[in-house]
């Protein structure tokens, strides 16, 4: 009994009254607390728990058996339990009838130091006899009330909620949450990619606008850099004229920038030229270039994104040029590369490049040279995420594979450097085994690949008389021959490969 109980209890009598003791029989199968009272002093024995079959029935009056014998007999398969009353509680009060058992409840099994077992954890010497016995399935407050020494029967407190795991509709309502759940979170991520490739779209869109403005401002002859773009626009020259086969030809620039090849498709004798570049700014210094130099052959300038978006899309607003497609070339200068930030971008870049093309017709272009990027990679100090000199560098955002390998063709992103044309703006990877096999399903054929340096050395004894004498003085190094040496020669002539596929049909 706690005491706050014990203080509702009568004091004992000084002189304890003599009484007669009765033993009184219980049958049962599960076990049960049993009490022992005597005038001198309390002792409680534990037993097995109670089945809650129903009421104990008093024997008829007897001694008591000599404490030798067991405590527990065997009769009929059913264990005989003695308990010991007081001639006053026998005559006075009928036996309480014990509450059924809920069949839910837990009680801890021990040992006594006999060996014997007993329920529970050990109790405080002044709980009253009614104490030990507490019901399966109940709290010792709810099955009787123990407060001011009387024993009042109470309803059992309520049944445990049965767990619902074996509950069908239960287990189909937490797996549907579960996969609203998952749905959000892909939905959520799917939503920061595209804006984190918005913005990166918005980062190069941003650079070239600017750079457009900055180099109205310069004079070209002025780059720190001039010896490199000469040799870049000669190795476009010569790329340009090798894929136009005669004149007339109709010719798709995507990523045409500022119209910086106007003047050598020209040269090509074209007769239409449709130019789409993401800069608006860019666009319009195309415009002003073309007007300026009053090119021979019919020009249509797009602002759109030819990378993300169906071509018929982007040409919505000139359905007449639109409808003179298929065209006889189409080149991306330096440009690609952004396609390949996703699988979806690339496929839709190769896609519009395929379509655009007639039979035979050819997808030109340049690229970071994959092969190149990875040696430097795979002689990078543990740790390092960058390489370059003086003209130009590659910052990768995550360390890159030590065998400068990919393993997935796409978003493996850098952010490029090169000095006095691009300021950090992020690129991406092309493997060109990856762009070589993404090209094959849309019917485009390998012509060549080649680095800048290896294609300069094969096309230039055919170009050296036909290169007007600024031109080859602009491209012209220190030891008297042409090309570009040093720092600017890793930049470019190593850095960038040059390519060509046809159209199969």
């Amino acid at each position: 009994m706690s005491d706050t109980e014990s203080e509702s209890v009568s004091p004992i009598p000084d002189k304890v009254p003599e009484t007669t003791v009765k033993v009184v029989e219980e049958h049962t199968e599960v076990n049960e607390a049993v009490k022992v009272e005597s005038a001198e002093e309390p002792k409680t024995i534990s037993d097995d728990k109670s089945d809650g079959a129903g009421d104990a029935k008093p024997a008829s009056n007897m001694p008591a058996k000599p404490s030798s014998e067991p405590k527990n007999q065997l009769l009929g398969g059913f264990k005989i339990k003695k308990r010991t009353i007081t001639t006053a509680e026998s005559e006075n009060s009928a036996p309480s009838p014990k509450p059924k058992s809920s069949g839910f409840g837990f009680s801890r099994r021990s040992r006594n130091d006999d060996g014997n077992s007993r329920s529970g954890t050990p109790l405080d010497d002044q709980r009253s006899s009614t104490d030990s016995y507490i019901p399966n399935g109940s709290s010792a407050s709810s099955a009787y009330s123990r407060s001011r020494g009387r024993d009042t029967y109470e309803p059992p407190s309520k049944f445990k909620r049965p767990s619902r795991r074996g509950d069908i509709e239960y287990q189909s309502r937490i797996a549907r949450q579960e996969r609203e759940r998952d749905e959000g979170d892909e939905r959520r991520i799917e939503e920061e990619i595209r804006m984190k490739r918005q913005n990166l779209d918005n980062v190069v869109r941003n650079h070239y606008n600017e750079r457009t403005f900055i180099a109205k401002g310069q004079k070209r002859n002025l780059s720190p850099i001039i010896k490199l773009r000469n040799f870049n626009n000669v190795i476009k020259n010569m790329l340009i004229n090798g894929a136009v086969s005669g004149p007339g030809a109709r010719v798709l620039d995507l990523g045409c920038g500022k119209g910086g090849d106007l003047r050598k498709w020209e040269t090509a004798r074209i007769s239409q030229y449709i130019g789409v570049d993401i800069s608006n700014a860019s666009i319009v210094e195309a415009m002003r270039r073309y007007h300026n130099n009053r090119a021979p052959y019919e020009v249509t300038f797009v602002t759109g994104d030819a990378f993300g978006l169906p071509l018929p899309v982007v040409l919505r607003d000139f359905p007449e040029v639109f409808s003179r497609f298929p065209l006889d070339v189409v080149t991306m200068q330096f440009c690609l590369h952004y396609a390949f930030e996703s699988e979806a971008k690339a496929r839709m870049t190769i896609e519009n490049v395929a379509r655009s093309l007639k039979p035979g017709g050819q997808f030109i272009g340049t690229i970071p040279n994959s092969e190149f990027i990875a040696s430097k990679i795979r002689h990078l100090p543990p740790g390092s995420k960058s390489f370059g000199n003086s003209i130009y560098s590659v910052t990768f955002e995550d360390t890159p594979p030590k065998s400068g390998e990919f393993e997935n063709p796409y978003g493996n992103v850098y952010n490029y450097y090169l000095k006095d044309a691009i300021d950090n703006v992020p690129e991406y990877v092309i493997q060109f085994e990856d762009l070589r096999a993404l090209a094959d399903e849309f019917g485009l054929r390998l012509k060549f690949k080649k680095s800048f340096a290896e294609y300069f050395r094969e096309q230039i004894p055919a170009w050296y008389k036909r290169l007007s004498p600024n031109v080859l003085d602009g491209i012209k190094r220190s030891d008297g021959s042409v090309g570009v040496e040093r720092d600017e020669a890793e930049a470019a002539a190593q850095f960038y490969v040059a390519f060509a596929f046809i159209k199969a049909g």
